[in-house]
């Protein structure tokens, strides 16, 4: 999509699939698009505890701008993810 110049002004990015770029390096080489993604839904989100969800999420908003991501799964949340997890993402957005 990089070298398309994809036209849209948002992607949706799984950035925690092995095959797809790390978060960093797609927003570097994407720089006019805003990201959509950056929460592991099968990984951390699911097996993490809510403190280490809250400090994931800290990192993230650190990193990145609001401007230039939107904090969401790469796909679809597992229906097994612990609602205290989701409300700690909800709490420290």
């Amino acid at each position: 999509m990089a070298a398309e110049s994809y036209p849209a002004k948002l992607l949706n990015w799984n950035s925690d699939d092995p095959t797809n770029l790390p978060l960093d390096r797609a927003n570097a080489e994407l720089p006019d698009k805003v990201l959509v993604g950056g929460i592991d839904y099968s990984g951390w989100l699911l097996h993490s505890t809510p403190s280490e969800i809250g400090y994931k999420i800290d990192q993230l908003k650190a990193e990145f701008t609001p401007d230039r991501l939107i904090l969401a799964p790469g796909c679809a949340i597992e229906p097994k993810t612990p609602k205290e997890n989701l409300r700690v993402i909800r709490d420290r957005l």
